[in-house]
């Protein structure tokens, strides 16, 4: 194993398990506001303008089709650690497929599926990698961290 590849698996299990207070509450009171005034509040917020209020917000929705929507509409323009720029990728992919879910639930047509992010760093090859590493040493532990 390449050691740049132990250090990606290492940089990307301590993003994932560090301390999500903050960022849960943020997205607690961005899911308190109608839905209708999410964007403007994130707007006057750039504390809540980070991949991991967006996941947060994933993680917390109640009403998947408006929050995947609001995730789907800022996932390529909030904060991401430079090293972790494919969290990009997986937030974005993760709330595709929460839409997904909850669109099928309600009876709704599939939608198209939307490209990949198109951005410089990491590709959907480097979380196919991580993921892959994270599976081969048994640390999908890493991947849902106790909140």
């Amino acid at each position: 194993m390449r050691e740049e590849d132990i250090a990606l698996i290492r940089k990307f299990g301590d993003w994932i398990a560090r301390d999500r207070g903050e960022d849960n509450a943020l997205a607690g009171q961005i899911l308190a506001l109608p839905a209708s005034s999410r964007d403007a509040w994130l707007a006057q917020h750039p504390e809540a303008q980070t991949i991991e209020v967006l996941e947060a917000l994933l993680h917390a929705a109640s009403d998947p089709i408006s929050v995947t929507e609001l995730v789907l509409k800022h996932v390529a323009t909030v904060r991401v650690p430079d090293e972790l720029d494919f969290a990009r990728d997986a937030v974005a992919d993760h709330a595709r497929h929460l839409r997904a879910e909850a669109l099928a639930e309600a009876g709704a047509q599939p939608e198209k599926a939307s490209p990949p992010l198109v951005r410089s760093g990491g590709s959907k090859g480097d979380i196919a990698r991580a993921m892959e590493l994270i599976e081969k040493f048994g640390l999908q532990r890493l991947l849902h961290p106790k909140r």
